[in-house]
């Protein structure tokens, strides 16, 4: 039963580490469905100061995942002056340290299997967070209306493909949220 337990968990924070967070916001007043064109704001994207993202790759992955989801939508994509929406993102690592008790009485030293010990020890884990932030502006009023935000833990930054996989599932994720219902 404790082994079991043990799979379980690790497989649920396993799913927990791999997904990808999302946050939306919108303009409650704007009607979504007139929108039919975007383009990207001349000021497009931004990639963090961070070095480890500083580099096209990670730019021209955004930018792809993106332009694949609004074609997958239906949406056009036109010259910045007569688009209806400007899209802007901007994509960062943040490093974040996550402080959790281990409870050493559900351990592999429990009463039934041999000795315990009483009590607890912190353990801190450091990692790196990925944020991407999508915004959309109404390019005739100069207003945002939409924002989807996605936040997952990043495992590794060496692999181009897989970070390139990972952008493409973040933004998936975001833009299932548009249009907003």
């Amino acid at each position: 039963m404790t082994t079991l337990r043990l799979v379980l968990v690790s497989g649920l924070l396993t799913m927990v580490a791999c997904s990808v967070s999302v946050t939306t916001d919108h303009d409650k007043n704007v009607d979504f469905s007139r929108f039919q064109t975007w383009a990207w704001a001349p000021e497009v994207g931004s990639v963090s100061e961070d070095a480890r993202l500083a580099n096209r790759n990670a730019d021209q992955a955004v930018r792809d995942a993106i332009e694949l989801e609004f074609v997958g939508k239906g949406y056009v994509m036109l010259d910045p002056d007569v688009s209806q929406l400007l899209v802007l993102y901007h994509l960062s690592l943040t490093e974040r340290i996550e402080i959790s008790d281990i409870d050493r009485y559900y351990g592999l030293n429990n009463p039934y299997f041999g000795w315990q010990m009483q009590g607890s020890s912190p353990v801190a884990t450091s990692y790196d967070e990925g944020t991407l932030i999508i915004d959309l502006i109404e390019r005739e009023t100069k207003k945002p209306v939409w924002r989807g935000i996605g936040r997952k833990q990043i495992v590794s930054l060496s692999k181009t493909e897989e970070a390139r996989r990972n952008i493409r599932s973040a933004v998936a994720d975001i833009m299932k949220e548009y249009p907003p219902k």
